[in-house]
């Protein structure tokens, strides 16, 4: 079994037994037969898979696109009750840059949060300080107490956080599941449901009945 090799190339065979899929496999490229491919990657990346995509996923593909966001990831220390465990969602008509904020101490006694700049103000062009300074300055003013045991802090930047279901998605959404030209390629993904992890995970569901499906058809 292969696992994290990068897939750059996906083609089904010309006799319809299946598909190749070409890969980079510490840094050579190789390929390899399947009966199925399942397609688990991000939407707004598939046609990039395929160089002969079938007729109804280039119209449906391209209207595929993700929401961004930056998560700040720290290490807290002190024994304050107030850093026992804690959690705030702060209101957008309110004057806050940060949309979350919690917090939760672990049995070895240090206290882990996550915080987030709100939609509105993340820019994906700030800089990591930059981006901790804002931050940082909520999080001293709605819990100083929290703010002043900060020992480690973490950006991460999260690229496709969610897709966005942008004006006309639905019924690009609509007329694609209705002919959606897989066999041997299948597709699974948030995209196809809603944003969230559990819409990726029903799916991933939905795309093992539409196999199994068709092979009892077959």
């Amino acid at each position: 079994m292969t696992r994290g090799a990068r897939v750059l190339e996906i083609q089904a065979l010309a006799d319809g037994s299946g598909a190749r899929v070409a890969y980079l496999r510490d840094g050579l490229k190789e390929t390899a037969d399947a009966d199925l491919v399942v397609v688990a990657a991000p939407g707004d990346a598939v046609l990039g898979l395929f160089p002969t995509p079938q007729p109804a996923w280039q119209t449906f593909f391209g209207h595929v696109h993700y929401t961004t966001s930056v998560k700040v990831y720290f290490i807290a220390e002190g024994d304050a009750k107030e850093l026992d465990h804690g959690g705030i969602m702060f209101p957008s008509k309110e004057p806050w840059q940060i949309a979350p904020l919690g917090w939760d101490r672990h049995a070895d006694g240090r206290v882990f949060g996550m915080s987030a700049l709100r939609a509105d103000v993340y820019d994906p062009a700030m800089s990591d300080d930059e981006i901790l300074r804002r931050v940082n300055a909520d999080i001293e003013r709605a819990q100083p107490v929290l703010a002043r045991g900060i020992t480690q802090r973490m950006v991460y930047r999260w690229a496709r956080k969610v897709p966005t279901f942008r004006p006309g998605y639905l019924s690009a959404l609509r007329a694609f599941k209705q002919e959606m030209q897989e066999g041997p390629v299948y597709f699974c993904g948030d995209y196809l449901i809603g944003p969230s992890a559990g819409s990726a995970l029903a799916s991933g569901w939905q795309c093992a009945e539409r196999i199994l499906g068709r092979s009892a058809a077959s």
